[in-house]
């Protein structure tokens, strides 16, 4: 919504031939003009018009914040991921401590942040991510780590370590030759910022700008569900998991599209959605996660709303092609694009599955494009013609 310009001193117009400016006034003393009034008016419209900008712009990014305000269940689905401090859940979302908790929790982040000051960068292998469990998957851009605090209560926390801004720069650059149009947060500032605004877990209030703290759920990372839920040994309190077959990962994946189509239906995307970067808690509730990535601003949102999609589809036909043996990619495809709530991003996901990249490109992604979503070259265009072939 563009700013509305006030003239700075508004006048009426008058014609030449007319009185004089003393006359008239003296004349028309109902038609004088209050100078401090008007721009008092007019920076006051202004005002009111920046702070409708700010929100559009927030709801915009995700929505969520401001909705928990608005609607009386905002607060409640906040403290069905509120973990073990749901009961600290305040009406717009946020957690609040005790002094002991607060304590508490800044000295496990203070904790936290000496053990990873002089960490390489992770650039080829990564680091586990925090889990109860013998999780498979891997984090390039950020620590975590799972701490009790002194009244028992568990809280997961994320750093951004001081070495992590070389693989977001070497991330950015294989982005774009990719043509992925995303990138990670490169500063400490923004990365929270991120972070914290698209959260689906309500945040916990940390000083430190290269971290945040959330409570922990108890969970299994969706990569390691669609893979490898039959080897990992103790999958803790979702080991009624660790016997779900193809079906049911199929299902799981609808309902994590589903999930995304309700961020979509905020009026927000949100940027390399792939199951790593999805949990599922107790009860099977999928939870989107890793909320750091943000397209390119001059990309259309219906795009990226599309290619939030389209990665999914790639990444969980590859999981599952490791996990499961799925050979019928075009089933799988027809039925992610079919639970999406949006008729546009449906016919959006099919045309770009239809583009055809510049051979450089194409021959370049090998480096970056199908190690982050997980597949092979033929796997990958098996996928994407299965994409593409679909009747929307």
């Amino acid at each position: 919504m563009a700013r509305k310009k006030y003239p700075e001193n508004p006048a009426p117009e008058m014609e030449n031939a007319g009185p004089t400016p003393e006359q008239a006034r003296s004349e028309a003393p109902t038609e004088k003009i209050d100078y401090r009034a008007g721009e008092a008016r007019a920076e006051a419209a202004a005002e009111s018009a920046q702070t409708e900008l700010e929100l559009a712009k927030t709801r915009e990014q995700i929505g969520r914040h401001a909705e928990n305000e608005a609607h009386p269940d905002g607060q409640t689905a906040a403290k069905e991921l509120g973990g073990d401090f749901k009961d600290q859940v305040e009406k717009d979302g946020t957690i609040s401590l005790s002094a002991e908790q607060r304590r508490g929790a800044d000295q496990a982040a203070e904790r936290f942040s000496a053990d990873v000051r002089f960490s390489p960068p992770s650039l080829a292998i990564g680091q586990k991510v925090a889990t109860e469990y013998d999780s498979r998957t891997r984090s390039f851009a950020t620590r975590s780590r799972i701490e009790k605090l002194p009244d028992g209560k568990k809280v997961f926390i994320a750093k951004n370590y001081p070495s992590a801004v070389i693989h977001r720069l070497a991330d950015a650059f294989g982005n774009w030759l990719s043509g992925s149009k995303m990138a990670k947060a490169i500063t400490n500032k923004e990365w929270k910022r991120r972070y914290e605004e698209k959260s689906r877990v309500p945040t916990i209030a940390s000083s430190d700008a290269r971290t945040v703290i959330t409570p922990f759920l108890k969970n299994v990372n969706a990569a390691d569900y669609f893979s490898f839920n039959h080897e990992i040994k103790d999958l803790g309190a979702l080991e009624e998991l660790k016997h779900d077959g193809l079906e049911a990962k199929i299902e799981m994946a609808g309902r994590i599209v589903e999930e995304l189509g309700k961020i979509h239906a905020e009026g927000a995307a949100w940027g390399e959605f792939i199951p790593d970067n999805v949990i599922i808690t107790e009860g099977g509730k999928p939870v989107i996660t890793e909320s750091e990535v943000a397209y390119y601003k001059d990309v259309p949102l219906p795009e990226q709303k599309a290619r939030d999609l389209r990665d999914f589809i790639i990444s969980a036909a590859g999981d599952l092609s490791k996990g499961e043996k799925l050979a019928d990619y075009a089933g799988f495809a027809q039925a992610m694009i079919d639970r999406h709530p949006d008729p546009e991003v449906r016919r959006e996901v099919v045309r770009l599955a239809k583009e055809k990249p510049v051979w450089w490109r194409k021959a370049l992604r090998v480096v970056h494009e199908l190690p982050r979503l997980g597949v092979g070259g033929k796997e990958y265009d098996q996928i994407i013609s299965a994409i593409a072939a679909i009747e929307v």
